[in-house]
């Protein structure tokens, strides 16, 4: 197995796992338009932003990751 198709399989089990999220639902319209940044205090390595970015595009093809 080929570490991404490894990486896919983790990603499929942890949503999987999460199940339907109902606070969110509750919270949010399929309409709504969300910006989250996310901002270092201080210099270092950021770790997983890859994995980051399969998670959101499974969840929604249209998030954008910039």
């Amino acid at each position: 197995m080929h570490t991404s198709d490894f990486i896919e399989s983790i990603i499929d089990l942890a949503l999987a796992e999460d199940g339907d999220d109902i606070t969110s639902r509750a919270i949010f319209s399929p309409e709504d338009e969300i910006r989250a940044v996310f901002k270092a205090k201080a210099p270092g390595v950021i770790a997983g932003v890859d994995v980051a970015r399969m998670v959101f595009a499974r969840i929604n093809t249209l998030i954008q990751c910039t």
